[in-house]
């Protein structure tokens, strides 16, 4: 027995050196693929402008899912019929909101009854009434009754939708003027070969400040600020380099574009699950791969959407833990997939990495800091030491976020004040002495709600976002 415990911290040790070091060395390397590819990657819209005439062959129907939307949902619809694509339709449903977001809209768009539902071709729940704008013409608004998912909102849009490509805007976002069109771009230039293209997702300020004035866009909120070095993280640097290698397998539901007829063959969404975004993503990947299609999915890192983040701690904690539920769900869904050489690179790097480094990390890193606290209350193990080598680590993971900063910069042309990158920096250092482990917790509380049967579809409450009102905002439209 004691020797047993002798070895409990040493094991844990080693546990702890073999996970985190091939976790950091999967971040270096995705990190200098960034780099690489953030100076090969042209910052202005020249791509996008040599496709600007054919754009009128591609038209695209824009699904916003909406439920309890109230204080963001004019403003979202506003900046979606200012893009400059110039052949799209909007098509807004309302999934059985309680608060006045179907008001809003009537009020604001001038909405009338229009022209019965077609005869439906995927699975989503029964339609109230579908409304025309006589002051829009290219929107549309469904009223259904509430289906308690995303998933099944985007079905009856997908049933509207009356062109060949269909773009999904979460109720929140802000895309910039010109992101659809360069989100398009790849599909234009082969539209055989892309079936999907994803924009790029940042944190937003709040409309705290009157718009078009200057100062800096950086929220004062820490935990939103945290929450833009995560997105630029995650966007820039994580799911840029997985792209690169035709690997992406998560298409955000803020934005993000896909040929409607592969999402068809699919049978649409699926209705019960939590995580859409993802799970639409993986099982294209699947269909493509089963049947020996050469295809691509792609990531457009200068295609911007601006998208509110949670202020609050409760709001965060509900939305990591869905997530997480989310991702669960969906790789048990697939599970099949995981190590098998039917899907080549996906089956045998991407679904793996998704469930050592995604959906288990949490349970590792819980059960590995369980047993060092335990080795230091039984004087296995000195915490001057455990101290000495998890500060490194995190000193490590704050600079390998500093220079995902940088490189989320250089993408984005963003030219920003340079107390905004110190204090960015700075939240690169409180993110893994205090946010990670509030992380953890949100993420194991996710599988215990998973396991409780959870598949409530919780919308957070919005506060509205603006793209920034600063200089940021015209440099990133001009580029």
């Amino acid at each position: 027995m004691l020797h047993t415990l002798n070895q409990l911290p040493h094991n844990a040790g080693l546990g702890v050196l073999v996970y985190y070091g091939l976790s950091g060395l999967i971040s270096v390397v995705l990190l200098i693929a960034a780099a690489r590819m953030s100076f090969r990657y042209p910052t202005s819209d020249g791509e996008a402008a040599q496709t600007k005439n054919a754009t009128g062959t591609f038209p695209v129907s824009i699904l916003v899912p909406a439920r309890n939307e109230e204080r963001v949902i004019t403003k979202a619809v506003r900046s979606l019929l200012q893009l400059s694509y110039p052949a799209l339709e909007i098509i807004v449903i309302n999934d059985g909101s309680d608060d006045g977001t179907l008001e809003v809209l009537r009020s604001e768009f001038d909405l009338v009854p229009g022209a019965s539902m077609r005869q439906r071709t995927v699975s989503c729940q029964p339609v109230r009434s579908l409304y025309r704008s006589r002051s829009e013409s290219r929107l549309l608004v469904i009223d259904k009754c509430a289906g308690g998912s995303k998933a099944g909102a985007l079905n009856c849009g997908l049933d509207l939708a009356s062109h060949a490509y269909v773009c999904v805007v979460d109720a929140d976002s802000i895309l910039e003027p010109g992101a659809l069109d360069k989100v398009m771009a790849p599909i234009i230039k082969d539209p055989g070969r892309v079936v999907a293209s994803s924009g790029v997702v940042l944190v937003g300020k709040r409309l705290a400040a009157v718009p078009n004035t200057t100062g800096s866009g950086l929220s004062s909120n820490w935990l939103e600020r945290i929450q833009v070095v995560e997105y630029l993280r995650a966007f820039l640097v994580e799911r840029m380099c997985w792209s690169s290698r035709n690997m992406l397998m998560i298409i955000s539901g803020a934005f993000g574009v896909f040929r409607k007829d592969q999402i068809l063959k699919l049978g649409g969404y699926r209705p019960n699950t939590m995580a859409e975004d993802l799970d639409l993503v993986i099982r294209l990947h699947r269909n493509l791969l089963e049947e020996g299609k050469d295809y691509k999915i792609s990531l457009i890192p200068n295609s911007i959407c601006w998208t509110e983040a949670p202020s609050s701690m409760r709001c965060l904690a509900k939305q990591r833990a869905r997530w997480h539920r989310g991702l669960l769900d969906v790789l048990l869904a697939n599970r099949d997939m995981f190590l098998n050489s039917r899907y080549g690179k996906i089956g045998l790097l991407a679904i793996p990495y998704l469930w050592l480094y995604e959906l288990i990390a949490p349970l590792l890193e819980a059960a590995t800091w369980l047993t060092i606290l335990v080795a230091i209350a039984l004087g296995f193990l000195e915490w001057k030491v455990l101290m000495g080598v998890v500060l490194l680590g995190w000193t490590c993971a704050a600079l390998l976020s500093t220079c995902a900063i940088a490189v989320g910069f250089k993408i984005t042309s963003q030219q920003s004040e340079g107390s905004d990158f110190i204090r960015l920096v700075a939240s690169c250092f409180l993110e893994h002495a205090y946010y990670r482990p509030l992380q953890l917790v949100w993420k194991l509380w996710g599988v215990v709600r998973f396991f409780q049967g959870d598949t409530t579809w919780n919308s957070p409450k919005r506060q509205g976002i603006t793209a920034r009102p600063s200089e940021v905002t015209q440099d990133l439209v001009a580029n």
